[in-house]
């Protein structure tokens, strides 16, 4: 599915450009809307999988931590993400989530349950498997 997915995401972008009644692209498996001239940016990149494009992310916020969940990663047959880190450092939790989901894509199947991943060789965060409260599959990684 992932060759697919990018080819589907190139000819999208080559649709649109220089129209300029093009004004978004809306996805509706991750329930994302992306403005057309970083859509096609994105998805022309070829050194990076356009992952931030075929998911829309859920925020929340418990204390001092946030929760971001993946929408749209059923269109590669996978679990969506569940992440939980400091809020204080939420950048670097967005940029860990959407290599999370680029090392998923590529892999074609999740991390293992108590198998670890990290930002660095030496860090090891175990994986969770769960259940979201709609249903879906959700891998889980938790940032201390």
């Amino acid at each position: 599915p992932l060759e697919g997915l990018i080819r589907f995401t190139r000819i999208v972008a080559g649709l649109i450009d220089g129209v300029s009644e093009v004004t978004a692209i809306y996805s509706g498996a991750a329930g994302a809307t992306h403005e057309a001239a970083y859509f096609r940016s994105a998805a022309l990149e070829f050194d990076a999988l356009p992952v931030d494009l075929w998911n829309g992310v859920e925020v929340s916020r418990t204390g001092k931590k946030a929760v971001l969940v993946s929408m749209g990663m059923s269109q590669l047959n996978l679990p969506d993400l569940k992440l939980r880190g400091p809020i204080s450092n939420f950048n670097e939790m967005l940029e860990f989530f959407l290599d999370l989901l680029a090392l998923i894509s590529r892999r074609g199947e999740v991390i293992p349950e108590n198998h670890t991943v990290g930002r660095t060789p030496d860090e090891k965060l175990r994986v969770r498997h769960e259940t979201a409260a709609d249903g879906r599959r959700l891998w889980f990684v938790s940032v201390p």
